[in-house]
This record gives structure tokens, sequence and C-alpha cells, in this order.
């Protein structure tokens, strides 16, 4: 059978083992009043545990090990955090009688006393190929599991997706507009140039673009000359505009721009290309007021949507980048005179990659629960994503109608599947814990 430390710490967590008459290789009583906290840093394997040893309560820590050899083996014996143990749980005592590893700490042997059907199931879930470990296995699993599963797993994504939001509101005083500002101006360079957005937006004070907002080339020409793009020479005079109205805000503000080789545009759609997503981009801003506030207090998703609804300036209609001067453009020729409007799924993708976790992130540190819900509400509204990992589980019957689905989904299979996480997920515990044969 295939026993892994971490089983062995999961079993003595959720004492999925026969308790009943349980004694220490002496022969002691033993009763495990608290199995103790999980322990994922440097240290024994379980903290703050409560046990009784015959008449005797203690309280302290536990380590844990297949062998009782293994104490010395992982040099436990020359390490202070392995000082306040109270028992050592072992899976095999290898050891003679007299030999208690570490010295006058009990030590209790659970071979034997772990249902063979756990250790058959947690097998067949290690061995299995691909990514999902619990394809075929999922009959015990419920709706209700699944439901509230997904919940957890959508807050873990969006605490692992706002983690970099933290950041930068520990370094802005807590400004919440300049946050979003930076996070939406992230979003708006995926899949490939987000990091790109996000130098722009670093190098582009919020407060700068709040002044100029109602002006719209104004508003373009700080975006394109911080992005580095208003550094040749132009033909048409859209381009020639923008560079006047850059350089004469660039020594009023003493900006510093991006450098050019940070964008990307190799294989990407031409209507996915820097330069629309930064005109798309000034005109949101250029329309908006307190765009962060205004989510805040907006109750329906469609509001959302009318809120996003923006297209690149007209001199867009016909071009997808800058012309240089005396260059002949490809895109003159095939673009007809169309406007550059955001779009249904960009907006969708804004919805569930900054402005619902937004909403999480914004619940967690001002304690309103109603924001929490909102974005679960959204989220289920919105699309599911269509993905090689959404149709994977939907290839097993997993219902994937939502965002909520497809990004709980992804999580999963991303951070729990792939990494053979088994032992920390509700459906992996669901099966191995599953009393039917």
């Amino acid at each position: 059978m295939l026993l892994s430390e971490k089983l062995l710490q999961y079993v003595w967590l959720h004492r999925v083992f026969n308790t009943h008459d349980l004694q220490t290789t002496k022969g002691e009583p033993l009763r495990i009043l608290s199995p103790g906290t999980w322990n994922n840093n440097a240290g024994p394997d379980f903290l703050d545990a409560r046990i009784q040893v015959g008449n005797t309560l203690l309280a302290g820590n536990v380590e844990l090990h297949l062998k009782a050899s293994d104490w010395i083996k992982h040099r436990h014996d020359t390490n202070m955090h392995y000082k306040n143990l109270i028992l050592h749980v072992v899976h095999e005592s290898d050891l003679g009688e007299d030999d208690l590893l570490p010295p006058y700490v009990p030590a209790v042997e659970l071979q034997g006393r772990i249902p063979r059907l756990l250790l058959e199931r947690y097998a067949n879930l290690m061995q299995h190929d691909g990514n999902i470990l619990c394809a075929g296995q999922l009959n015990p699993v419920d709706d209700l599991t699944w439901l509230s599963w997904k919940d957890r797993l959508l807050v873990e994504r969006w605490q692992q997706k706002t983690a970099l939001f933290a950041q930068w509101m520990d370094g802005n005083q807590n400004n919440w507009d300049e946050t979003f500002y930076k996070a939406l101006a992230r979003n708006f360079g995926v899949p490939v140039n987000g990091d790109a957005f996000e130098a722009l937006a670093a190098s582009l004070p919020l407060k700068v673009v709040m002044l100029h907002k109602h002006n719209l080339l104004q508003t373009e020409a700080l975006l394109f000359g911080q992005a580095g793009m208003l550094n040749e020479r132009f033909g048409d005079k859209y381009p020639q505009k923008l560079q006047q109205e850059y350089q004469f805000l660039q020594k009023k503000y003493q900006l510093t721009p991006v450098k050019p080789h940070l964008w990307k545009w190799m294989r990407m759609r031409p209507s996915a290309f820097p330069t629309i997503r930064i005109a798309q981009f000034a005109a949101l801003i250029h329309q908006s007021l307190h765009l962060f506030s205004k989510i805040l207090g907006t109750a329906e998703v469609k509001s959302i949507y009318q809120m996003f609804d923006v297209s690149a300036s007209p001199s867009w209609d016909h071009h997808y980048r800058f012309i240089k001067r005396n260059e002949i453009s490809k895109d003159d020729k095939t673009t007809p005179g169309k406007g550059k409007n955001l779009g249904k799924n960009m907006i969708e993708n804004i919805l569930i990659n900054t402005i619902c976790p937004m909403l999480a992130m914004y619940d967690r540190f001002q304690l309103h629960g109603n924001y929490l819900d909102r974005a679960f509400q959204w989220m289920r509204t919105l699309p599911a994503e269509n993905n090689r990992y959404t149709r994977e589980w939907e290839e097993i019957n997993i219902p994937n109608t939502s965002a909520w689905d497809s990004q709980a989904l992804l999580h999963l299979t991303k951070n729990y599947c792939m990494e053979k996480r088994c032992l920390n997920c509700s459906v992996g515990n669901k099966i191995l814990r599953d009393k039917k044969e």
C-alpha cells in the first residue's frame, strides 16, 4: 500500500484510524483529546495537541514519521524546534522497547490501524494519469460538497489574484482608486502585455491622469507617451498632435516613459494590439468619474457592461497601430472604417479577473459581506470560460455553466489536482473517507 508522511499526517489530523484500546509502545493507555494544528512551517508536524497518557494530561507538539528511526534520519535529535514534544506518532515502530526516539517521549504505532480501503483509494488517486486524479471516482461526491468547495476555491483564487493588489495598497496609503487603476490597466494587457500595462500605470500616477481626463487627446497623449510609443516620426496628423501634447505634459510632470521593447505584438489579433487597448483604456478613463466608487454602488452586473461600453477614438477606425512617415500601412489596405469597441468578451474578462476579485478584496478590508456576495452573484451570471482544463471536467460530467464554475475548476486543477493535493481537497476527502466499498 502507498503510504506517505503527508497521508500519515492526514490520518492523524482527522483521526481516521482505529482508536479502540489505543496504547503507547510501552503499553500505556492513550487518549487523543486534540490532534493539534497541522503545521506547514518548520518544526513539529502538529502544534498545541492535547493527549492523555494513563492518568497524565499532556499539552504540546506532535511529530510523525513512517518509521521511528526516521527521527535520527531527519536529524531531529539536534534541532531545538523538537524539544517540546508530547508524542511521537509512527506507522512502524522499528526500534526495540528501550530505544525510544526521542528519549522520554511516548510513542504510538498506527500500523494495522489505518483502514485498508483508505490506503487503496489514496494509491489509486496518486497513480492516476492525467490532470484530474479522481476521474472515475467521483460518485461519493454530493452536490453540497461541490457547492461549498467551489465557493472556497473561488475565494482562494481571488486571494491569489489580489495579493499583488494588496502590495499596491501598502505602497499607496490604501488608495482604492489608485489600486483599481493599476489592476484595470494590467487587465487591459491580457494575455501577453499585462506586465507592460502595469509598468505604464506605475509610471503615470492616477492623479496626473485625472487632471486631464476631460480632454481625450491629452489622456491619450499621456498614455501613449508613457508607453514609449511617440518617439518616431509620423506622417499622420493624429500622432503628431499626440506628440505635441505629450512633450508639454512630460516636461510639466517630469514623467519618464517605459521602454518600448516591453510591448509584445507577435501572434495576437490586431484588435488586441497594445495601441488599441491603450486607446480603449484612454476612452474609459475619459468617460468615467470615480469608476471604482461607481462599481461599489452598482447592484446589477448589466450596469458594468454599460460602464465599460467604450470605443477607441475615431482616429483608430482605420488603423491598428501608428504609421511611421514614409511607411506603407498594411492595416490601411485591409481595415474598414470600423470603431474599435472594447467588446463583450473583454468586459467579461475584466469582470472575472479584476472587478469581482477587487470586490472580494474590498469586502475583506471593509468587513462588509454584501460585496463578497455580490461578487459571487455576478460570477454565477457570467458565461463559463472554455479552455482545456474546463473541458476535462465537462468530459467527466462536472458542470461548467458559469464563470463561477470555470474559475473554481481552473483553480482546483492547477492548485490541487496537478499538485496532487488530494488530502487538502474537499472532493479528495469525500472520496477517501467514503464508507462504501
